[in-house]
């Protein structure tokens, strides 16, 4: 995509970014799910939901306003403290948001708007204010430069190998009780043979699939090896009865996110479509840490 900077410097949307908010989804369930994405819980809902009306008048007008304005990652009122989102604030105090696959580091700066939508479609950001989102998104991990150094090296920190055992905690759970339902089965004499092989065999089979799960996540905080994966990020989310399930998918990696990935910090900060390393655990697949590839020297032309 090219630099869309001269054109919106004169008040235009480029072409490229024409094209790319035409071919937006227009269904309401992908509405829905992209407002969710944005983080959970996040109170955005409102002016988000307003800009398909309006985004077919932009269009058509081809226009945009710039502004000077701050972006910032910020607690969201009336919600609690760990729920954060990307707010735009100009400096009268209104409030915008970004545009679905447009990426801005947090910091003052030169941003351009639809007028009627108030969606952010493109930003003038300086590069050290792509260092400073890179580190953002790291110490929301709790990523410490050593431990990065040590993951892009292959090697699983010893102070990071508690948490991948703590994603499998819930499995001795279960493990626990398809023994104890086996238990059960067996000293049961009221029921059939038949009924009782049955049983007997789907608690054990479960047993062995939680157990599974557990000895290879055991076994790659042992070893103390990562793999990575790299490629632009694709943010998919499942809305089920339990809440939200996010899914990070970089490179043709797929991994689910859970608790305590730090979902409600973590999620927020991303920028679906930036270019990311995602490191896994090497048997498991299990969720280590995500790194932004933009640096300095490494800036994006995206609008």
């Amino acid at each position: 995509m090219t630099d869309p900077t001269p054109d919106n410097r004169r008040g235009f949307l480029s072409a490229d970014q024409h094209v790319r908010l035409r071919n937006l989804p227009r269904s309401a369930s992908w509405w829905t799910r992209y407002i969710r994405a944005l983080g959970p819980g996040t109170n955005l809902t409102q002016l988000v939901a307003q800009a398909p009306q309006q985004l077919d008048a932009d269009l058509a007008d081809g226009r945009v306003i710039g502004a000077d304005a701050t972006l910032s990652f910020e607690p969201l009122a009336g919600l609690a403290p760990q729920t954060f989102a990307w707010v735009v604030r100009l400096d009268d105090g209104q409030l915008l948001t970004l545009a679905p696959g447009v990426w801005l580091p947090p910091g003052r700066q030169r941003i351009y708007f639809l007028p009627r939508s108030r969606w952010v479609v493109h930003g003038e950001a300086g590069p050290e204010q792509w260092d400073d989102y890179r580190a953002l998104v790291l110490r929301t991990q709790a990523c410490e430069p050593a431990r990065l150094e040590a993951l892009r090296a292959g090697q699983l920190p010893p102070a990071m190998r508690p948490a991948l055992r703590a994603h499998v905690r819930k499995w001795w759970i279960l493990v626990l009780l398809a023994l104890v339902c086996l238990a059960g089965v067996v000293a049961d004499g009221t029921s059939g043979i038949e009924v009782q092989l049955a049983s007997g065999l789907f608690f054990a089979l479960l047993g062995l699939w939680a157990a599974l799960r557990i000895a290879r996540a055991y076994g790659d905080a042992s070893r103390g090896k990562v793999r990575a994966s790299e490629g632009p990020l694709a943010i998919e989310l499942a809305i089920t009865r339990q809440g939200p399930i996010y899914t990070l998918a970089v490179g043709g990696e797929r991994v689910r996110l859970t608790d305590s990935d730090r979902v409600g910090a973590l999620v927020p900060t991303l920028h679906e479509g930036m270019p990311c390393r995602l490191f896994l655990a090497p048997t498991s697949g299990l969720f280590i840490a995500i790194e932004p590839l933009f640096t300095t020297t490494r800036l994006p032309m995206r609008g």
